[in-house]
C-alpha cells in the first residue's frame, strides 16, 4: 500500500483503532475526521484552551496540531491529531455541520 499511497483519509473513522491499525501497519500516514468521542478529542481541545492557532496566511483558518500518545500501544506510532478553524463566513449555500445534519 505505502508504494502507492502516501495519506488515506477516513470520514467518520477518527475513533476507528483499526482503521489505524492497518494504515499504520501499511506505512502509511492516515488521517480522519473527528467523532469527538476519543482521548484524542480531549487532548486537543486542551490545546486549543491553552495555546494559540497557528495562522494559516492567506486563508484565514486556525491550525492547533498535537502529536497523541493515546493510543500508542495499540497503533505502535504517535497519531498526529489536526482541528482546523475558518475565522472567516461561511459563503451561502457551503457545506458546512449547521446544515448537513451533523
Amino acid at each position: 500500500m505505502n508504494k502507492s499511497l502516501d495519506l488515506v483519509l477516513g470520514d467518520a473513522l477518527y475513533c476507528c483503532r483499526p482503521f489505524f491499525k492497518a494504515v499504520c501497519a501499511a506505512g502509511v500516514e492516515g488521517l480522519a475526521v473527528s467523532s469527538e468521542a476519543t482521548e484524542m478529542d480531549e487532548e486537543i481541545d486542551l490545546l486549543m484552551k491553552t495555546d494559540p492557532p497557528r495562522l494559516v496566511p492567506g486563508v484565514e483558518v486556525a491550525v492547533w496540531e498535537i502529536e497523541s500518545e493515546a493510543w500508542r500501544q495499540d497503533v505502535k506510532r504517535k497519531l498526529r491529531v489536526i482541528h482546523c478553524e475558518r475565522r472567516y463566513a461561511a459563503p451561502a449555500g457551503s457545506m458546512n455541520a449547521s446544515n448537513c445534519g451533523w
